[in-house]
């Protein structure tokens, strides 16, 4: 029986299910019934509907009908989302999208050179030939150039790092879209993304951020350019 706190039921009935099944559940197997968590806990059917509805907004389990509740591992996932939505709704101005993106890459191209395992280069590997075989394609090639961020930050083996340059993919895309020509050259692009990914294989930690920073300057200076040139810069 839970004794009764400050805290709301739900929330103490949420934590310790995180604390007595998350802990040696394997990912994609169930937890037991909502009736046998109500007399696991001693507390009612709705106290448990109410703690694992705050489990699945955290990206820890998922119904399925007729199946039960599945244990996951969705919390990068709400993570990003959650990030997302905080630039969607605060409009954030894209320099201040730049300024993070600048922490976030520089330190996320260091420890891929440092940490990245052949599984990690080979992917990094297929989007450079997916970048050159699509230059005749802007979107195309847009899609390539980021899924190369990604899997760079989690080349890096920093869960929170990885996540965190995930979250700004899709804010970062929309910022490109925006404020570059589509009709640009997009050969100097690829030669950075290159140059990091030779950086990254020969495990030359300083020469990986130092490709990285000049990619994120030239991407700046472009966008500011194109920025400049709009009717209410």
């Amino acid at each position: 029986m839970i004794e009764k706190t400050k805290q709301s039921l739900s929330d103490i009935v949420e934590q310790k299910i995180q604390k007595d099944f998350f802990e040696s559940y394997e990912h994609r197997a169930f937890l037991p019934t909502e009736r046998e968590l109500c007399e696991h806990y001693g507390v009612s059917r709705i106290t448990i509907r109410e703690a694992l509805r705050g489990l699945e907004t955290r990206g820890y389990v998922r119904r399925l009908h007729g199946k039960g509740i599945e244990c996951v591992d969705e919390s990068s996932a709400v993570v990003s989302r959650s990030v997302q939505t905080l630039i969607t709704r605060s409009g954030l101005n894209y320099r201040y999208l730049l300024e993070v993106r600048f922490m976030l890459e520089r330190q996320a191209a260091r420890y891929a050179a440092i940490r990245a395992d052949a599984w990690d280069i080979a992917r990094l590997q297929d989007c450079l030939k997916q970048m050159l075989d699509n230059r005749a394609s802007y979107d195309e090639y847009l899609s390539s150039d980021m899924q190369f961020h990604i899997y760079l930050g989690m080349a890096s083996k920093n869960v929170l790092l990885a996540t965190l340059i995930q979250a700004l993919v899709m804010p970062l895309r929309s910022c490109i879209e925006q404020y570059t020509d589509k009709q640009m050259r997009l050969e100097p692009s690829y030669r950075f993304h290159a140059k990091i990914l030779e950086a990254v294989i020969t495990k030359d930690a300083e020469e990986a951020e130092k490709q990285m920073m000049r990619h994120l300057i030239t991407t700046e200076t472009l966008i500011e350019n194109r920025y400049q040139q709009l009717p209410y810069a």
